[in-house]
């Protein structure tokens, strides 16, 4: 597990990414559910980044929704 304060980092980026990747879905392969929006790697990945899908949908967003 990572420090609560990387872990309170984590989960504020988390959730307000879900503005550009919507919700959870059954997908492991959409971008709502990858790197930093996956609940386990949130909490213990040593580093996480959005991955190259999730940069493409952000850039993609003229206003999250």
């Amino acid at each position: 597990m990572v420090s609560e304060e990387v872990g309170l980092d984590r989960v504020s980026a988390h959730e307000a990414l879900h503005r550009f990747f919507g919700w959870h879905t059954a997908d492991p392969n959409d971008p709502a559910n990858q790197g930093i929006m996956d609940k386990v790697t949130l909490m213990t990945a040593t580093d996480v980044e959005l991955t190259n899908e999730q940069i493409r949908v952000v850039q993609a967003k003229d206003l999250p929704d």
